[in-house]
C-alpha cells in the first residue's frame, strides 16, 4: 500500500464480501470471498486462504479490526516482514 491508497468493502447477508482496492498507479482490484463471525474475530476468506481479524470496536457506524500476525513485503526486495495490521472500516 501507498500513500493515496483506498478501499471499499461489501459485506453482504448471505455471508459473501467484495473487496475494491486503489492503489495510485496500479489497477483497480476486486476481490470476492467469504466471510464469518464468531465472538469477536471477523474470518475473511479469499482463494481458499481464510484470515482472522479481532474486531476491537464495534459501533453502528465503525469497525476496528486487528490481525497481529501477519507479513509483508514493505521494500518489495523479496522477503515478508512479520508485521501487525489494523483497518478502521467507516460505514457509508
Amino acid at each position: 500500500m501507498s500513500q493515496g491508497f483506498s478501499g471499499e468493502i461489501e459485506f453482504r447477508q448471505d455471508g459473501t464480501y467484495t473487496l475494491t482496492t486503489t492503489d495510485p498507479g496500479e489497477p483497480t482490484e476486486v476481490e470476492n470471498g467469504t466471510f464469518g463471525v464468531s465472538g469477536s474475530t471477523l474470518s475473511l476468506t479469499v482463494f481458499g486462504e481464510t484470515s482472522a481479524l479481532t474486531i476491537q470496536a464495534l459501533t453502528s457506524t465503525a469497525a476496528t479490526l486487528f490481525q497481529g500476525d501477519d507479513e509483508f513485503d514493505f521494500n518489495d526486495d523479496g522477503t515478508e516482514t512479520p508485521a501487525t495490521t489494523t483497518v478502521v472500516l467507516a460505514k457509508q
